[in-house]
């Protein structure tokens, strides 16, 4: 656990960390050690559906929490959200797929009002390593106090490109530990063992996130400027991740699509670009778009877009992109 004894990271011991096979499973275990059947857990909308999804799996009730306009929820909606029945608030910083870091100031407040009203906080930290504002905190770095109240989930394969080992961990108080445990010797008996040592290699290795955080950093300005060149989208430039969400509602109009669904259904058949609509993380008029790719593919990319969505306000971006390489 040699990272939980990193300066930004508050300190964990072995005994306060279940392994999981990857972080979707860890939001599993967390949730399901967590409630019981009918507690609300306040989610982020828009926000990433395998949060709401993870709840409902634990017989729990997920309860979408308008953000505001830079996708951050406030203690003060929370509040209006809350009823007997909420048991936690599920956060993400940074977010899937609005990018949103949340600035240490928003974190207290909602800290604050978690300690108030006794409620939990289940923080899904698979994204920290991509935070390119450098405001990025720990919810626990902020409100140590929360520690006995507080899962924290990540895991390595978003840092260290390891999509398909599926290793993530669940860091908790130990009464959610112990239930963990139980959840995951019971479905799975143990993540392999060749994961683990995977993994733990990869723990090592700084390089591969600062390296790849740089890649991302360098090509989220092209990619946002790309897209904001072509008439009727408006794409805000995430503060940390690996999307774009970029408001796609006017061009929707002005070409008489009726969803970001059909949008991105016809991208993927005229383009053969692939992007996720809106809808499915709450938020009809957005698409998401992906930067984890390489310099040659993003360039591919944004050529497509731009012959199949043109006219633009501007040339394309595949020049600049092409300069810093």
């Amino acid at each position: 656990m040699e990272r939980g004894r990193r300066p930004d990271r508050p300190p964990w011991s072995a005994d306060d960390v279940q392994i999981a096979l990857g972080v979707k499973h860890a939001l599993f275990v967390a949730t399901q050690a967590l409630i019981d059947a009918g507690d609300e857990v306040l989610v982020a909308a828009p926000g990433w559906p395998g949060h709401a999804e993870v709840v409902t799996a634990a017989s729990g009730i997920a309860v979408p929490v308008a953000t505001d306009g830079e996708f951050r929820i406030s203690a003060e909606v929370l509040d209006g959200c809350r009823t007997p029945r909420t048991r936690a608030v599920l956060l993400s910083s940074p977010g899937n797929p609005t990018g949103v870091v949340y600035p240490e100031a928003r974190l207290r407040e909602i800290a604050d009002w978690a300690e108030q009203h006794g409620m939990w906080v289940i923080s899904d930290d698979i994204y920290r390593a991509f935070d390119y504002t450098g405001t990025y905190r720990s919810i626990l770095r902020v409100a140590p106090q929360l520690r006995g109240r507080t899962v924290v989930v990540g895991g390595v394969p978003k840092e260290h490109a390891m999509t398909g080992w599926c290793v993530g961990w669940l860091a908790a108080p130990p009464e959610i530990i112990a239930s963990a445990r139980l959840h995951v010797s019971r479905a799975i008996t143990h993540v392999p063992t060749v994961n683990q040592r995977a993994a733990l290699a990869a723990l090592g290795d700084t390089g591969t996130p600062i390296e790849a955080a740089g890649n991302y950093r360098r090509r989220r300005p092209l990619l946002v400027e790309a897209l904001n060149g072509i008439d009727g989208i408006d794409c805000p430039l995430p503060d940390g991740g690996m999307f774009a969400f970029p408001d796609v509602s006017t061009l929707l109009r002005d070409r008489d699509w009726s969803s970001s669904a059909e949008l991105a259904a016809w991208l993927l058949d005229t383009a053969h670009l692939a992007v996720v609509p809106g809808e499915a993380f709450n938020a009809p008029g957005r698409i998401c778009v992906c930067f984890a790719v390489d310099d040659d593919t993003l360039i591919t990319a944004l050529e497509r877009l731009h012959t199949a969505l043109g006219p633009t306000r501007h040339e394309s971006a595949a020049p600049q992109l092409e300069e810093a390489r």
